[in-house]
C-alpha cells in the first residue's frame, strides 16, 4: 500500500496517573503585585531614608507608573534629575517629599523646582460637549446653526438646554416654554423637544473616541466625561502658548506651554470631526479644578485650557457659588465667614470649613488646593437599583391610566436589567398625586417576585393586584414609577422553600442546577426585535394600545436617524 499514515498527535503508553486531574497551576507573585504589566518596574532601594515605613537598604520594590499620586503616598520621585523614595506630601504650602528617617531633611520643591513622579501624572482632563442636547439637534438639522435655539424638558416643560446665540438673548435656565411662545410665532426662538434617543447614541460615540485616545475615561454624565490622559512623555513636547497668550486670546489667564494642549486640541478636533459635537476640554490635577479649567476652556477659540500650576488669580475671580460641590444652599452661610470666592474656600481653615459644609465641602476645598480627594467611580459597574419613571402629558384620573403606565415603565426598566444581564427579586412601585404649583403625596406598594427575574410578563402578573391599591376614585396623578431591587447575577443561589407550592399536585423533579434563577430566553429574543426593528415595535398589550393621555408630549420631536431606520436622514 502507497499510502501513509498521518501522524496527529501523540499517546502516552504508561500508567496514566491519578494526580493528573489534580494538578493546579503554581502560586505566582505576579497575579497579586503586578496589574499593569506595561507600567510596571522593579528598583532596588540605597539607603535607609525610608526605614520606618519599613523599607530597607536593599529591598526591592514594586513600582506602577499608571498610578496618580494621592497625598500620603510612598512614590518613586525624580527631583531635578535624581530618582528619591520619599512619602508625597501635597497641602496649601506646595509640594514636600518627607522622608521616614528623622536623620534625613525634607525635600521642598522650591519656586522653580521640578518634580516628576514616576507613579504616574497628576493630571485628570473633563471633556463637556458645549450645549450638548443643542449641538446634537445641530448636527442633523443645520438650518438651526447661527439660529438662537432652546431644547425643552420633559413634556415640552422648560429650557434644559441653550444655544449661545439663545443665552446671548438674555433667556435664563429653566425659563417655561409657554412663556416664549410669542416669541417663537414670530420666528425670533427655535425650539426642540428633548430628543433622548438621539442624545444617548451620540455620547456613546464620543465616549468610544475617549476610550481610544485616554488612558481611562469616567463617564460623568450624558455630555461629559473624566479622562486620564497619556503621560508628558507620551505625549512628547506638543505644542502650546508661550505663557503669555496668543494673539486670539482674549481671555486674562495665559496659556501654559504643555503638550496637553496639543492633546486636547487634538482629541477636540477628533470629537468635532467623528462626531459634529464641539467639545470643551480643561485639565488640572483634581476633578474639581479640572471643571474649572473646562469652563475657561470653552470660552477660548482653541476650546481647551490647562490649569497653571498657581491657580490663585483664577480661584480669587471665580464666584464661590460657582464652584463643583458647594451647591444652592452653602454660599448664604459661606458669604457670612467671607468666604466669597473659590480662593477664600481654597485658604479657608479646615474647621471653619467642616462647621459650614462638613467633610463634603472640606474635600471641595482639598481639591481647589490641588490634593485628588474625590475617589473614581466605576459608572459600566452593575447598578445597585434600576428604576423608571415619567411625568404625564396629562394629569391621569382613572385606573386604566395607571396600569398601563406602570406597565410601560416596568417594561422599559426590564429592559434596562437584562442589559446588565441581572435579576431582581422585587419591586416598588408608586404613583404621585397631582398638586398645583408642583409637589404632591405618593402612593406605593412593595411587590416580591417568586424568585427573581427579568421577564417583563412575570414582573406585570406579579404587580396587577397591587397596582389597583394606587388608585383613588376621583384623583388626579402625575406620575408614577416603578424601582426594582435585589439585584443579583443569574445563577446566584439563594436559598428554597421546603413548602414551596409549584402550583401543581405532582410536580416534576429538577435537578439543583435548574433551582438557579436564570434569564429570560423570550425576552431575550423580544430585545433583539425591538432593537433591529425599532424601540418598542414589541411589546405587552398591557401597555395600552395607540397614543394615551398620559404619554410624554414631544411635540417637537426631531428625527431619530442614528437609532430608527424608519427615521434615516436623507439627501437629495
Amino acid at each position: 500500500m502507497g499510502t501513509k499514515a498521518k501522524v496527529s498527535g501523540s499517546v502516552v503508553a504508561g500508567f496514566p496517573s491519578p494526580a493528573e486531574q489534580y494538578l493546579e497551576p503554581p502560586l505566582d507573585l505576579n497575579e497579586l503585585l503586578v496589574r499593569r504589566p506595561a507600567a510596571t518596574y522593579f528598583v532596588r532601594v540605597q539607603g535607609d531614608s525610608m526605614i520606618g515605613a519599613g523599607i530597607s537598604d536593599g529591598d526591592l520594590l514594586v513600582v506602577d507608573r499608571s498610578l496618580r499620586p494621592a497625598d500620603g503616598d510612598v512614590i518613586i520621585a525624580s527631583v531635578d534629575g535624581d530618582f528619591t523614595v520619599k512619602t508625597y506630601r501635597r497641602d496649601r504650602d506646595g509640594v514636600r517629599l518627607e522622608p521616614a528617617n528623622p536623620a534625613f531633611p525634607v525635600i521642598r520643591l522650591r519656586p522653580g523646582q521640578e518634580l516628576e513622579s514616576v507613579r504616574g501624572e497628576e493630571m485628570i482632563g473633563l471633556v463637556d460637549g458645549n450645549n450638548f442636547f443643542v449641538s446634537c439637534e445641530r448636527v442633523f438639522n443645520r438650518r438651526l446653526v447661527g439660529r438662537p435655539v432652546a431644547v425643552l424638558s420633559n413634556n415640552d416643560g422648560c429650557c434644559v438646554s441653550r444655544s449661545n446665540e439663545f443665552k446671548a438673548l438674555g433667556i435664563p435656565m429653566g425659563t417655561p416654554y409657554f412663556q416664549l411662545k410669542n416669541r417663537e410665532a414670530t420666528g425670533e426662538l427655535c425650539f426642540c423637544s428633548s430628543n433622548y434617543e438621539l442624545y444617548g447614541d451620540m455620547s456613546r460615540r464620543i465616549i468610544s473616541i475617549l476610550r481610544e485616545e485616554a488612558v481611562d475615561v469616567e463617564q460623568y454624565s450624558i455630555d461629559e466625561a473624566f479622562i486620564t490622559p497619556p503621560s508628558q512623555e507620551a505625549l512628547g513636547n506638543g505644542e502650546g502658548g508661550t505663557g503669555k497668550g496668543t494673539s486670539e486670546d482674549r481671555s486674562p489667564f495665559p496659556i501654559p506651554r504643555s503638550p496637553y494642549l496639543a492633546y486636547g486640541r487634538r482629541l477636540r478636533s477628533k470629537i468635532l470631526r467623528w462626531v459634529g459635537i464641539p467639545c470643551g476640554v480643561g485639565f488640572a490635577p483634581t476633578k474639581t479644578l479640572a471643571k474649572i479649567a473646562n469652563h475657561i476652556g470653552k470660552k477660548r477659540p482653541e476650546g481647551v485650557f490647562l490649569m497653571p500650576d498657581d491657580p490663585t488669580e483664577i480661584l480669587a475671580s471665580l464666584p464661590v457659588q460657582e464652584v463643583w460641590g458647594v451647591g444652592r444652599r452653602l454660599p448664604l452661610k459661606l458669604r457670612a465667614e467671607r468666604i466669597i470666592t473659590a480662593q477664600h474656600l481654597r485658604d479657608a481653615p479646615d474647621a471653619t470649613i467642616r462647621s459650614i459644609g462638613g467633610v463634603t465641602l472640606l474635600r471641595t476645598a482639598m481639591e481647589l488646593r490641588g490634593i485628588p480627594c474625590h475617589e473614581e467611580r466605576d459608572y459600566d459597574a452593575d447598578p445597585d437599583s434600576i428604576s423608571c419613571s415619567r411625568s404625564f402629558g396629562e394629569p391621569a384620573t382613572t385606573a386604566e391610566a395607571l396600569a398601563e403606565s406602570l406597565a410601560a415603565y416596568t417594561a422599559q426598566a426590564a429592559a434596562k436589567l437584562r442589559r446588565h444581564g441581572l435579576l431582581a427579586a422585587g419591586c416598588n412601585i408608586y404613583a404621585q398625586i397631582f398638586a398645583s404649583g408642583g409637589g404632591g403625596d405618593f402612593l406605593e406598594r412593595t411587590v416580591v417576585f417568586p424568585t427573581p427575574t427579568d421577564a417583563t410578563n412575570e414582573m406585570l402578573r406579579a404587580i396587577r393586584e397591587e397596582v389597583d391599591a394606587l388608585y383613588i376614585e376621583g384623583t388626579r396623578y402625575r406620575k408614577t414609577g416603578i424601582v426594582f431591587f435585589g439585584l443579583e447575577k443569574p445563577g446566584t443561589p439563594r436559598q428554597m422553600d421546603f413548602f414551596e407550592n409549584t402550583g401543581s399536585p405532582f410536580p416534576i423533579p429538577r435537578s439543583p442546577s435548574s433551582l438557579l434563577p436564570v434569564p429570560s430566553s423570550l425576552y431575550k429574543a423580544v430585545d433583539a426585535l425591538n432593537a433591529r426593528y425599532g424601540k418598542g415595535k414589541v411589546f405587552s398589550a398591557a401597555q395600552g394600545l395607540g397614543a394615551r393621555s398620559w404619554h410624554m408630549k414631544r411635540q417637537k420631536l426631531s428625527a431619530r436617524p442614528t437609532t430608527r431606520w424608519d427615521e434615516l436622514m436623507t439627501v437629495r
